[in-house]
């Protein structure tokens, strides 16, 4: 009969890969791609045919980078960095041809917005002038942000745009001229507008219940790709060309399935020809719009493993791409594929040792809920074990304007090694699903329709026989912090201290709230993170934290061995309870208030379909 595959290693899962995020240069000369450094995520660089044991690397941050760009030259590599989690990200850039200094063992990198407690948003990085990038700061005006021209050489900063007239985004052509301002409307609904000098002429807008947004200009600067769902009589959003004078869109192209909103679209590197377009469905789905690209997919699909397909980079020619493939028990491989030669080279696995063998499918399942709306969702059952009467991991994303997709999902894979059901259900108010979707969950937060989908989802997970129903009525329980009193099971609370969304007052008020009601609490507090841990030891740290009280209340398995140092760090981030005290009149009084207080306008624009791989 099956057995459960081995306990795998939780290093495997969440210790840094040992290469991940390669990009190959515009000029194809150089592959960039991440890799610890002095034990920290850092960017690395070596030439086009040189081995990657020979790299060297770029940066020594004692954060882990995030993300990283080449310039159109191919002569800077530019990335962002924030402190401690604060997302006050800030743009440096890097030179590979410059000598490393003796004591970092990198080439010097320049900060481009060095302004602390300021946020850099990058808008453009202008075809024309490759030295250029166009940056927005807020250190005028935290609120909203001006626009400056930066030179990546020299980081010499100039300002095009003081912005006076609250304009919340702009957008650039090809050439980096500025052509679209975006600004909120007082129902929470979008503007947009032609730049026109000094003067906005309204040309397009949507209601807070509709989404719509630019993506690129044509090479003609002509008219602009432009994704919207406005209209009553759309539902699921679509790619149109908008033409900037007249405020007119034309269809370009929706779903051929008919199925979810327009996903992303795909463009050559040296013409900005559309070649193609991505939707996220149950699963990924690729479509051909030139003769070359329908060519690329068939050898994609033919010589390479099944699953998500990343086209990562691309040279300027578009002779040479990056190419990644996942899928739901392979974290990616990554390939060289040479477009003239139609030949494909392994680059590297994102993690060699992790044992897909031993790894559990992720399955696409939909179920009713209460009210007979029909629930995405993603099932990943423990391999080797019968699904019968499994104790249960209900894992659904943030957001709420967010979604699950098919693919590598670390969580799920770790706690179905250790024995559990995991559900991930695309509840409403999740994106990608159409504007009648994602408004169905609109007050519905926390005790209303969008919460009786993730219990609805848990009842499916019973009636199919898959989960143990033992104290299903604890799942109740709404918002932890309204709804206290209902909470019947221990609670393990984590926290990044610098988070700029979610407040740690509110975390000690969960656990001032269940300790004096004399229920177990377990709070974790990490002071060097934000929304999400991206240290490796606090994501080791978590996942031991994790694992262990998982084990403790629903009988999982669990790793016993936990390095030293990892459990020296949990030790560190382990607060105790008993201390906790609640924030000061002022601040309370304050949260009473907010209680009441008007909401902040929704800012439809900024709502969009998107897939995060985290590694």
């Amino acid at each position: 009969c099956a057995e459960p595959p081995p306990l795998i290693d939780r290093e495997l899962f969440f210790g840094d890969p040992p290469i991940a995020g390669a990009q190959i240069s515009p000029d194809g000369a150089g592959i960039t791609f991440l890799k610890p450094y002095k034990d920290v995520r850092n960017i690395w660089v070596k030439k086009l045919e040189e081995p990657f044991d020979t790299a060297r690397p770029l940066t020594a941050d004692q954060r882990p980078v995030v993300g990283y760009f080449w310039s159109r030259d191919s002569r800077h590599v530019l990335y962002v960095q924030d402190k401690g989690g604060n997302e006050n990200w800030h743009v440096y850039s890097v030179d590979p041809a410059v000598a490393a200094e003796a004591e970092t063992g990198v080439p010097p990198a320049r900060d481009l917005t060095p302004i602390d407690g300021v946020r850099a948003t990058i808008y453009a990085v202008p075809e024309k002038k490759p030295d250029i990038i166009l940056v927005g700061l807020n250190d005028r005006d935290p609120m909203f942000s001006d626009v400056y021209e930066v030179s990546i050489a020299t980081g010499e900063r100039k300002l095009l745009i003081k912005n006076t007239q609250s304009v919340g985004g702009y957008t650039f052509d090809l050439d980096g001229t500025v052509r679209l301002a975006m600004k909120q409307k007082e129902d929470g609904g979008s503007q947009y507008f032609r730049v026109e000098g000094d003067q906005l002429v309204p040309i397009y807008e949507v209601s807070y219940l509709e989404a719509a947004g630019p993506i690129m200009f044509t090479p003609d600067g002509k008219k602009v790709y432009f994704e919207t769902n406005k209209g009553d009589d759309v539902d699921l959003s679509r790619l149109t060309l908008l033409d900037p004078m007249t405020g007119e869109t034309e269809l370009v192209e929706s779903d051929p399935e008919n199925q979810v909103d327009f996903g992303a679209p795909l463009f050559d590197a040296g013409t900005y020809e559309l070649i193609g377009t991505v939707y996220e469905g149950d699963r990924q789905r690729i479509y051909a719009r030139t003769p070359e690209f329908e060519r690329d997919l068939k050898l994609i699909r033919e010589k390479l493993p099944p699953g998500n397909i990343g086209l990562s980079s691309s040279t300027k020619d578009m002779r040479l791409h990056v190419i990644a493939v996942q899928s739901d028990v392979d974290p990616g491989s990554v390939y060289l594929y040479d477009r003239e030669a139609g030949s494909f080279t392994l680059l590297y696995r994102s993690r060699p040792d992790l044992p897909s063998e031993h790894l559990a499918p992720m399955q696409v399942q939909r179920y009713k809920a209460r009210d007979g709306l029909e629930i995405p969702a993603y099932v990943t059952l423990p391999k080797g074990v019968e699904p019968r009467n499994l104790p249960l991991i209900m894992y659904p994303h943030g957001g709420p304007w967010a979604r699950d997709g098919w693919g590598y999902e670390p969580y799920a894979q770790f706690l179905a090694n250790r024995g559990y059901a995991v559900i991930q259900p695309n509840f409403r108010t999740s994106t990608g699903y159409g504007k009648k979707f994602l408004n169905a969950g609109n007050h519905e937060w926390g005790t209303g329709a969008m919460q009786h989908d993730l219990t609805d989802g848990v009842e499916w997970m019973i009636r199919q026989g898959i989960a143990d129903p033992e104290d299903r009525k604890d799942l109740e329980a709404r918002s932890p912090i309204n709804f206290v009193d209902r909470i019947k099971v221990p609670l393990l609370v984590v926290h990044g201290a610098n988070d700029p969304r979610v407040k740690q007052a509110e975390s000690d008020r969960i656990v001032v709230s269940l300790r004096e009601k004399g229920m177990p609490v377990e709070y974790i507090v990490a002071p060097d993170e934000g929304h999400g841990f991206r240290s490796p030891e606090n994501r080791m740290a978590l996942a031991v934290a994790m694992e262990q009280f998982l084990a403790k209340h629903l009988g999982g398995r669990v790793q016993e061995a936990v390095p030293e140092k990892i459990a020296a760090r949990l030790k560190e981030i382990t607060v105790d309870p008993s201390p906790v005290k609640l924030p000061d009149a002022a601040a309370g009084a304050a949260l009473e208030g907010a209680k009441t207080s008007v909401l902040p306008a929704l800012d439809g624009s900024l709502i969009e379909a998107g897939k995060l791989s985290y590694e």
